[in-house]
């Protein structure tokens, strides 16, 4: 996934769940859709990868949609369809600290405890956030009212965001 998306720059494969769960990180190796968020380079070396950039464009009418009889100008639709569009993850900045969120690999557990104390000596980390340290309204108001940004007592799925290490 690193080298895809940093390396080569090509942002069109997504991070999301960074457990190989949810899919946005697909690509084609040797012909398979494999999830490259559980690939090393190592793994993968030798093989023939396909990101959604080298599939091509569609062949289909992004210009005049129709919904509910009107029709709709999409401006970014094939952008966003081929994964040509620019988000804010995919744009590098030389001076920016950057944020790893470590999920759950649990289906629902309790948190119990999180021990900051390796990841906080690790060269260059700069601070490790939890539930904890969230003041305030800890929910993700675009996913639902029962999202939280960082979870503080329990997790619910495989993903559920634990701690940010920046």
């Amino acid at each position: 996934m690193k080298v895809i998306r940093e390396d080569l720059r090509l942002t069109g494969t997504k991070e999301a769940c960074s457990a190989g769960h949810c899919g946005t990180c697909a690509v084609l190796m040797d012909g398979e859709v494999v999830l490259s968020c559980k690939y090393s380079a190592a793994d993968a070396q030798d093989k023939q990868i396909t990101t959604i950039e080298g599939i091509g464009t569609l062949d289909l009418d992004f210009k005049n949609n129709n919904l509910i009889g009107a029709p709709i100008v999409r401006r970014d639709a094939l952008e966003k369809a081929t994964g040509t569009l620019l988000y804010a993850d995919d744009i590098a900045l030389a001076t920016c600290a950057h944020i790893k969120i470590l999920r759950s690999p649990h289906h629902h557990a309790r948190i119990r405890f999180v021990d900051k104390s390796a990841a906080l000596a690790a060269e260059g980390v700069i601070d490790v956030l939890t539930g904890e340290d969230i003041k305030g309204t800890n929910i993700l108001k675009m996913a639902g009212d029962d999202q939280p940004l960082l979870c503080r007592d329990k997790v619910r799925f495989i993903g559920d965001p634990v701690a940010a290490v920046a």
